[in-house]
């Protein structure tokens, strides 16, 4: 399967989460992993604040080098923003949407692997492929 990853399906495999397992789980079943590029400075991110050790940085090595990124130009902020108008998502969570938006159409076998779930239920009401493994919109918020 080729899965688009949002920073909550990521940092899950580095770090000891509530939902590692899963993340580790759909991690090794995946063809194919796509990102926006933003991500490997938001996963990065959490790793420091978290003072993770030499083996989660090792394993963010690894990983890190198997996504295929997706780089979201300044031409394209304004679409952004009216994209976000009617979701009202944080900013980075809107974009890592908004470019999975436009990527689908182009990979229509494609699925969004998130834990987030504000993301997730705005996925949902924009009829988006959601992977199996993503949080329910009815969930609690980790």
């Amino acid at each position: 399967m080729r899965i688009f990853y949002d920073t909550s399906a990521v940092v899950p495999l580095l770090l000891a989460e509530e939902r590692s397992e899963v993340a580790i789980e759909y991690w090794r079943e995946q063809k194919e992993a796509w990102a926006w590029d933003w991500l490997l400075i938001e996963t990065e991110a959490a790793l420091i604040r978290q003072k993770a050790d030499s083996t989660a940085w090792a394993a963010w090595r690894n990983i890190a080098n198997n996504f295929t990124c997706c780089e979201l130009s300044s031409s394209r902020l304004a679409e952004l923003r009216a994209f976000n108008r009617r979701l009202g998502l944080r900013a980075a969570d809107a974009a890592h949407l908004f470019l999975f938006d436009r990527l689908v159409n182009r990979l229509p076998e494609l699925r969004l692997l998130t834990f987030d779930r504000e993301m997730a239920r705005a996925a949902q009401n924009l009829a988006l492929p959601l992977h199996p493994g993503s949080v329910s919109s009815e969930e609690p918020t980790l």
